[in-house]
């Protein structure tokens, strides 16, 4: 049995179903039980592990899987929120190289409100950087209705988030070229 002496291990490889009958929450919930206990086999090494200390395990979502009852209660939980207008430009500001600052403003002014609308899956972070670097590779320099429409795909993933977006799509560049 090997040790484990980190103050922490990577277990995402660990949570794929344990077989074919079973979902992808239950080898979650199979992961943590192993972490709670500090003893778990790694399928990749084929190798017993023990913590010398039970882990602590700090599970992300982006709410796109619902996450089993069982492993809710096993959980603290605690909501990060989108960032605020200035934080978000300063990500896309260091993120982005070479992004004017008039279109990083835009950018943010945009995706901002758009999450205000009712949309299955609100752009995070991760999209409004995806997007700002498309808008880049196409050399573009200010949101126009144009460039929106050939980028949507970067910012939303559901078709029905685009066309609401498009719904909204003349009010919300008009609120984003204002800045």
């Amino acid at each position: 049995i090997g040790t484990i002496k980190a103050d922490f291990r990577l277990v995402d490889h660990f949570c794929q179903p344990i077989s074919s009958n079973t979902s992808r929450n239950e080898g979650v919930l199979h992961t943590l039980v192993a972490c709670a206990s500090g003893q778990f086999v790694d399928n990749l090494c084929a190798k017993r592990l023990r913590a010398a200390q039970p882990p602590i395990v700090v599970i992300t979502s982006n709410r796109t899987r619902e996450i089993h009852d069982a492993l809710k209660r096993r959980c603290l939980y605690h909501w990060i929120d989108y960032p605020d207008y200035q934080k978000e430009l300063r990500i896309v500001q260091q993120k982005v190289p070479g992004v004017p600052a008039k279109l990083a403003q835009q950018i943010v002014s945009f995706v901002q409100r758009l999450r205000e609308l009712e949309l299955y899956k609100s752009p995070g972070v991760a999209e409004t950087l995806d997007w700002a670097a498309s808008l880049m590779a196409l050399d573009v320099t200010s949101l126009e209705p144009a460039a929106l429409e050939d980028t949507y795909r970067a910012l939303l993933k559901y078709q029905d988030d685009i066309v609401r977006a498009r719904a909204a799509a003349q009010d919300l560049l008009a609120q984003a070229q204002t800045v």
